[in-house]
C-alpha cells in the first residue's frame, strides 16, 4: 500500500474539511482536493478595496449538541461569533429567536482556520475515479493520478454523481441520489458610498417578494469597513433567469433592492451565480456508501440536512463511522 492514501476527500467545503481534520488527527494519511482556489464551499467571501461581502451562506444556526460543541471550540479559537438572534422580514415580523452565527472576519474564517493544518490541493479538478484491486485511482487535471484506499465525495450531489456515473452503483441508490435537487441562487454584491436603509442587525428576510430572498448589510454584520450589500434572488427567480445576460440580472436585482439601497450610492457591483445553493431534498441518511467494499462514500448537506449544520452533522456521522471501524 505504499504511496496510497488512507482517505482522499473531494471538496474543501465545511463537510470535507471536518472529515479530513478528524481523520488526520487519528493518524490517517489524508488529502483534500478542491477545484476552486479557495476553501469553504458555499461559506464564501469576496473582497474588493474596502468592501467585503459574504455572498454564499450568510450565517449558520445550530440545534444539535454535536454541532454546538464544535462551534464552542471554534469560538474559543476566535473563528466564530454570534451575529444576531434574529432578523425582520418586509412585513416587520421577527424571525425565530435563535443565535445566527458567522465567521469572525467573514464566513470563510472557519474554513481557513481548518485549512491551516490540512493537506489541501486547491485548483485541482477530479476528472475520473477508477477502481483497482487495492485502491481507487483518482485522475486529476493538475496532479495526474492519486491513489487512495478510500474516497469521500462532499461536493453538491449532482457534481459528485458526474464522477461515479461509470461505476457499478446499485440502480435504486443511484435513482435516490439523482432525486436530490438543489435550488440555484443569483447573488448581487454591491459596494456603496453611503450606508443602506436595511434595518439592524443588518439582515432582511424578503419573504413574499417575487424576486428577492434575502438582503444583508455586511457593514452592520461587522465584516466590512465600507458599506456593502449582498442581495440574494429567490430560487424560483434564480432558476428562471440563471442563464440571462449579466446586465439584465444586475438591472433587475438593483431595481428590486432599490427601497433599501439608493441607486446613486452604488459604486461597485459583482454578480455571482450559485448553481447549487440549497438542497431542496436530502437523502434519508447522513451519508451513503456507494460500493460493496465500503471504500467510496458521499457526504455533505445533501445528506445531513440542508444548510451549514446539515453538512456538519453529515461530516461528524461519517467520520465517527470511520474512526469506530479503525
Amino acid at each position: 500500500m505504499n504511496n496510497i492514501l488512507d482517505t482522499l476527500i473531494v471538496g474543501a467545503g465545511i463537510a470535507g474539511m471536518l472529515i479530513a481534520e478528524r481523520l488526520q488527527e487519528s493518524g490517517q494519511a489524508i488529502r483534500v482536493l478542491e477545484k476552486s482556489k479557495g476553501v469553504g464551499g458555499r461559506m464564501a467571501t469576496r473582497r474588493h478595496e474596502s468592501w467585503v461581502w459574504d455572498h454564499g451562506a450568510q450565517y449558520f444556526t445550530l440545534r444539535e449538541p454535536q454541532s454546538n460543541a464544535l462551534n464552542a471550540a471554534w469560538q474559543a479559537q476566535g473563528w466564530s461569533t454570534c451575529w444576531a438572534e434574529g432578523f425582520v422580514n418586509i412585513a416587520g415580523q421577527w424571525s425565530e429567536p435563535l443565535a445566527r452565527w458567522r465567521g469572525t472576519s467573514s464566513m470563510t474564517q472557519i474554513a481557513k482556520g481548518l485549512a491551516e493544518k490540512l493537506p489541501i490541493e486547491r485548483g485541482c479538478r477530479v476528472l475520473r475515479i477508477t477502481p483497482q484491486k487495492d485502491a481507487w485511482v483518482i485522475q486529476t487535471d493538475t496532479l495526474g493520478s492519486v491513489k487512495a484506499a478510500r474516497v469521500v465525495l462532499t461536493a453538491p450531489v449532482p457534481q459528485s454523481l458526474q464522477l461515479i456515473e461509470d461505476l457499478p452503483v446499485e440502480p435504486k441508490l443511484m435513482d435516490d441520489l439523482k432525486a436530490i435537487q438543489y435550488a440555484p441562487c443569483l447573488a448581487l454584491l454591491l459596494g456603496l458610498s453611503q450606508p443602506s436603509f436595511i434595518p439592524p442587525p443588518g439582515g432582511l428576510i424578503m419573504e413574499g417578494d417575487p424576486v428577492l430572498h434575502w438582503v444583508a448589510d455586511n457593514q452592520q454584520k461587522g465584516i466590512s469597513n465600507a458599506p456593502s450589500i449582498t442581495v440574494h434572488a429567490n430560487g424560483v427567480w434564480s432558476q428562471a433567469h440563471f442563464d440571462a445576460l449579466e446586465s439584465e440580472i444586475v438591472a433587475a436585482l438593483s431595481q428590486a433592492v432599490a427601497p433599501w439601497v439608493s441607486a446613486d450610492t452604488i459604486l461597485s457591483h459583482q454578480l455571482m451565480r450559485w448553481r447549487y445553493s440549497l438542497a431542496l431534498s436530502t437523502y434519508h441518511k447522513p451519508y451513503v456508501c456507494l460500493d460493496d467494499h465500503e471504500s467510496l462514500y458521499m457526504a455533505g448537506d445533501g445528506f445531513g440536512g440542508p444548510r451549514v449544520e446539515g453538512a456538519i452533522l453529515s461530516a461528524l456521522a461519517l467520520s465517527d463511522t470511520f474512526l469506530m471501524s479503525k
